[in-house]
């Protein structure tokens, strides 16, 4: 360790090395997973793919088909397999079962076991490091459905974790143990803000979060507007966070620029989202992901519906491993009228009214292909003096900005919320 980086060689490792490890934990990966997952027998069968035909990583993108969360579900549900087909070990190695957030559709379920001193905790450990965390701090342990993690690396670093319950109705509290323990991180979730922003009416937020060196943002993007308020008015630095297709994490680097990748631990594709293609770095394509450490029951060439832009020229703050910048959600584009409309140009929109500044809202999509542009907002009741008002107003700076004259189902903020997938993400695109 040093004061920037947490595990130097790892982090600073030369690209050629990187990629010799990756192919050689490709190798394994790939026979170990035929050897003891049906799942992966059948899917590979059906594509006439068997392992000793990889012998490289050309081999593997070239031979080894895609799976999806689609797959999975059709072993799971067809075989009665809670684990879709995945698990390749003895039930008596599982560590615990976590899951996918489950935005787009039911959770995905992974068997996990959990090292001492894993990949998967080490990988955490990294950015927490690098961002400030040092051994005497005390930490938030907010609980969530991914990787189930979190307290273990704490560990490893010899932070104290605070167990408290963090969910949403329940942050007075939390504002009072944050002064009471000196926490220096935190999570923050998008559905959370509201509250936040509710109780900054009646709190100085900048001094009940003065003790933080910094706290996560992760499920979902958070507004420039959201942004700017925890920043500047709340002075709380913010470091964004992104899931790595369901294997893993990717956390903004210390210089701000793009989110690391753990590639000792992942062998990341950027991919055309209909050909399958590999696109080039610097171009947005969908991220597909194998995870080379996982000898449980481990996604291999696992589609994420996430489209992402990739560069693995070395960063300025000298970590070697590839940067990633989420674009946004594969399934999210709308298109109405033959106009195209994305969550993110709704969003910004939304955030900007005072009486929504929460951005809680929902694009109703029942078909692929729309005549008119339905939005569920969240209003701040408190806030509205007249509801037909901001919804006119509403209606006029969307158009102004998409192009597309809404119709808006204006409901409570709460009911906004309670459409939550998880405690971490609301779908910003729903079929109803």
């Amino acid at each position: 360790m040093d004061d920037r980086l947490f595990e130097p060689e790892i982090e600073t490792m030369p690209r050629d090395k990187i990629a010799e490890r990756q192919q050689a934990r490709v190798i394994e990966v790939v026979r170990l997973a035929y050897e003891n997952s049906p799942m992966y027998r059948w899917w590979w069968a059906r594509h006439n793919v068997r392992p000793d035909e990889i012998k490289s990583l050309a081999d593997f993108t070239e031979k080894i088909p895609f799976i999806s969360k689609d797959v999975i579900r059709k072993w799971r549900d067809e075989h009665g397999d809670p684990f879709g087909g995945l698990f390749t070990g003895a039930r008596q190695r599982v560590s615990a079962v976590t899951s996918s957030s489950g935005t787009t559709g039911e959770p995905t379920f992974f068997a996990e076991y959990h090292e001492p001193f894993g990949n998967l905790a080490m990988g955490l450990a990294r950015p927490l490091w690098g961002h400030g965390l040092r051994p005497g701090d005390y930490a938030l342990d907010q609980p969530t459905t991914f990787r189930g993690l979190t307290h273990h690396t704490m560990r490893l670093i010899g932070v104290t974790t605070v167990e408290i319950d963090t969910f949403i109705g329940s942050w007075r509290s939390v504002l009072q143990a944050i002064e009471r323990y000196d926490i220096r991180y935190m999570q923050l979730i998008g559905p959370l803000m509201a509250e936040l922003e509710r109780l900054s009416e009646h709190c100085d937020m900048r001094a009940a979060l003065a003790p933080l060196k910094f706290a996560g943002f992760a499920g979902e993007p958070i507004g420039s507007r959201l942004r700017a308020r925890v920043r500047d008015e709340w002075n709380v630095k913010l470091v964004m966070w992104t899931s790595v297709g369901d294997i893993g994490t990717a956390w903004q680097c210390t210089e701000g620029d793009g989110y690391h990748v753990g590639e000792d631990g992942a062998f990341v594709e950027c991919c055309d989202p209909i050909s399958g293609a590999a696109v080039p770095d610097g171009s947005i394509g969908e991220l597909v992901v194998t995870a080379i450490d996982d000898e449980l029951a481990p996604l291999i060439r696992f589609r994420s519906d996430d489209l992402v832009r990739l560069d693995r020229t070395v960063c300025d703050c000298s970590r070697t491993h590839l940067r990633m910048w989420p674009v946004g959600r594969k399934g999210d584009r709308i298109v109405v009228r033959g106009r195209t409309v994305v969550p993110h140009d709704v969003w910004e929109v939304i955030e900007q009214c005072d009486e929504t500044r929460a951005a809680l809202f929902q694009i109703i999509r029942p078909t692929e292909e729309l005549d008119e542009l339905r939005v569920r907002v969240g209003y701040d009741t408190s806030r509205t003096a007249s509801l037909a008002e901001l919804r006119q107003r509403l209606m006029s700076c969307i158009e102004e900005s998409v192009g597309v004259r809404p119709v808006l189902e204006m409901v409570d903020e709460q009911a906004i919320i309670a459409r939550a997938s998880s405690a971490v993400k609301i779908p910003r695109v729903s079929k109803k």
